[in-house]
């Protein structure tokens, strides 16, 4: 069984849009082709057994775009920007296809101000609230939640996604689990919110726990809850209210949901690039950072760090399980777990500075001034270009790389489906 592992991101989620576009598209060519192969060699056969074959390529005998294929990713996990993309994976009624054109549709045609509040009278509200609560807070008493006004986000949601489809999903055993991680605030644990098969139990472990819930709009906007930039959610946990943020914080293990879930592989698709790590960073400390500098240095500490090491974990796991001899390994219980990785090719801060004149005027101008539309500080904003442009030059490079190791990933699925 092969669990789909998103990460966090921001915008950079729009990568892994492109990856999962691929990944359908050639799934569906193969089907086709394998159907197309079977009728060759037996050429006489009869009405039936050709609609099956068509229905077979994916359309029904009203030429409707099917996908009639079960999902390969039995397991969906996502945090943060990959907690809204796997819910959407997991709530079409349709299959793994047609949900994955969905996602392509929202993600091409994104803008920022479906995310957050981007005019500029609201923007120029948000952060007068800000700057009063600096100054004057201490009579007024109010305190601003975040910089950003995430209401278009939940509206955005709410109109695309049906989460009720997700247990007719796992009833008809479609899929296996679904979980979303976030990070609360108040207990200073990390959540996984996860629904799944009643045989599924709860995990606990140090400073994280795994609970059985219905999948809500409040479970995902917490997930992707960007601190400071983003309001915490709230949120009832065993009877009292806690208040969340982003699931990417304190995410020490982010395979583990998987594992618990009962994956035996694990596809993760990340969202940055190793020429990143690679990147002449001496040419950056040349000069006092930017706030754009240090917010994006934050960011993808809490956002990317945590996948790479996990997977170096589980690698020396792996090692130390395939030591084992059958009978200890089969009474330990314990199983080797394969994980393939797909992340960028290229720096995705490159690409988000070609597309800076994409913002809104107002919130252009708010960059700016933080040094987020300059090569330094260019990271921040590859995490908040929610922006057509930028989002749709992600997807293509997704699509891109996909299609490089295609064969790599079709028989990572083979071998575990």
């Amino acid at each position: 069984m092969i669990a789909l592992l998103l990460t966090g991101g921001g915008a950079r989620a729009a990568y892994q849009v492109g990856v999962l576009v691929a990944i359908a598209h050639a799934l569906r060519r193969r089907a086709e082709n394998q159907a197309l192969a079977l009728a060759a060699q037996n050429p006489m056969f009869d009405q039936q057994q050709r609609q099956q074959v068509d229905q077979a390529r994916g359309f029904d005998q009203g030429q409707r775009l099917r996908a009639d294929q079960a999902h390969p990713f039995k397991i969906l996990c996502g945090t943060s920007a990959g907690a809204l993309n796997v819910a959407t994976l997991a709530s079409h009624p349709d299959g793994f296809l047609p949900a994955v054109l969905q996602l392509e549709r929202i993600w091409s045609s994104f803008r920022a101000q479906q995310v957050f509040v981007a005019d500029s009278l609201g923007l120029a509200a948000s952060t007068s609230k800000w700057l009063s609560a600096l100054t004057l807070g201490w009579l007024s008493g109010h305190t601003p939640k975040a910089l950003l006004d995430t209401s278009p986000l939940r509206r955005l949601l709410s109109r695309e996604l049906d989460l009720s489809q997700i247990d007719k999903q796992l009833e008809q055993r479609r899929l296996h689990a679904i979980a979303v991680t976030a990070s609360s605030y108040s207990s200073g644990e990390h959540l996984t919110f996860y629904s799944a098969h009643r045989t599924l139990q709860p995990w606990h472990r140090a400073r994280r726990k795994a609970i059985r819930t219905l999948i809500t709009i409040e479970h995902l906007l917490a997930s992707s809850a960007i601190p400071v930039l983003f309001p915490p959610v709230a949120l009832p946990i065993e009877g009292q209210m806690q208040w969340f943020g982003d699931g990417a914080m304190l995410q020490v293990a982010p395979i583990s949901p998987a594992i618990h879930l009962g994956a035996k592989a694990v596809l993760a698709i990340g969202t940055r690039s190793t020429s990143e790590d690679a990147a002449p960073y001496e040419q950056r400390l040349s000069t006092q950072p930017s706030l754009a500098q240090i917010g994006g240095h934050a960011l993808a500490g809490i956002f990317l760090d945590s996948l790479s090491s996990d997977a170096e974990q589980l690698a020396r796991t792996n090692e130390v399980i395939g030591l084992l001899d059958p009978q200890t390994k089969a009474q330990s219980g314990l199983r080797e777990v394969e994980l393939l990785q797909i992340n960028p090719s290229q720096a995705l801060e490159p690409i988000a500075l070609n597309f800076r004149f994409h913002l809104p005027w107002m919130l252009r101008k708010l960059f700016g001034r933080v040094g987020a539309t300059e090569a330094p500080g260019a990271v921040l904003l590859s995490y908040l270009l929610f922006e057509r442009g930028y989002t749709n030059a992600l997807i293509d490079l997704g699509r891109q790389d996909a299609h490089a190791m295609i064969d790599t990933i079709l028989a990572f699925i083979d071998r575990h489906t």
